[in-house]
């Protein structure tokens, strides 16, 4: 879980926070993605979720290389000056 949560921290910060009542994919379908970080996103979703509310052998947790190229797509096109779900990212 502290690799999910790592993750969610840098999304929230890209598209700001999620509403405590939103649902995480209800979150995720409002956000301005690309069909390649939607997929990578879709996929974390199933992860995240697995491991937070699958119960006992529900998860099974990605190789590595998988969580990273999921982490990669997920935060690459965000760079400064672009905008966020709430305006301008600030430099």
């Amino acid at each position: 879980l502290a690799a999910s949560d790592a993750l969610w921290r840098r999304v929230e910060r890209r598209f700001g926070a999620r509403p405590e009542a939103q649902s995480a994919r209800s979150y995720g379908a409002g956000l301005p993605l690309t069909d390649a970080e939607r997929s990578a996103f879709e996929q974390f979703l199933q992860w995240d979720e697995a491991a937070r509310f699958g119960g006992d052998g529900a998860f099974q947790p990605p190789a590595p290389e998988q969580l990273k190229g999921v982490c990669q797509v997920i935060k690459r096109r965000h760079r400064t000056g672009q905008q966020n779900r709430s305006g301008w990212i600030p430099r």
